[in-house]
């Protein structure tokens, strides 16, 4: 229900076809699980977290040798906090998240919006 609601309210904003909610815990570094899309734009958008802290998201694109950074970065984990990232092709993408190795845990839950693939 949640992305159903986000999704019409994104696709007033944007051309996204799709939308991924995905909790997320870690300590240091997080990779997210893949996901196929079209070109385009990819809003990373936190939704809630159990603490004000600053984190990097870099959004990666699955290749033959070594995968493409498709661009990063720094958000504060808090509601709202959004960052759009340009996917150049269509193809398989996954986020990583990593922030200072403090040892605490930073816990929530953020959406992917994204283009469906062709």
């Amino acid at each position: 229900m949640l992305a159903a609601g986000l999704l019409g309210t994104a696709q007033a904003g944007m051309a996204v076809a799709a939308a991924k909610p995905v909790p997320f815990s870690f300590k240091y570094r997080l990779e997210s699980q893949i996901w196929q899309q079209g070109a385009g734009k990819t809003t990373l958008r936190i939704m809630n977290c159990n603490k004000s802290e600053k984190f990097h998201a870099e959004l990666f694109r699955s290749r033959v040798g070594r995968d493409a950074s498709a661009g990063g970065a720094t958000l504060k984990c808090a509601k709202g906090q959004e960052f759009t990232y340009k996917a150049p092709v269509e193809g398989t993408y996954y986020f990583v998240f990593t922030k200072l190795d403090d040892r605490k845990v930073l816990k929530g839950d953020a959406i992917f919006l994204f283009p469906n693939p062709s």
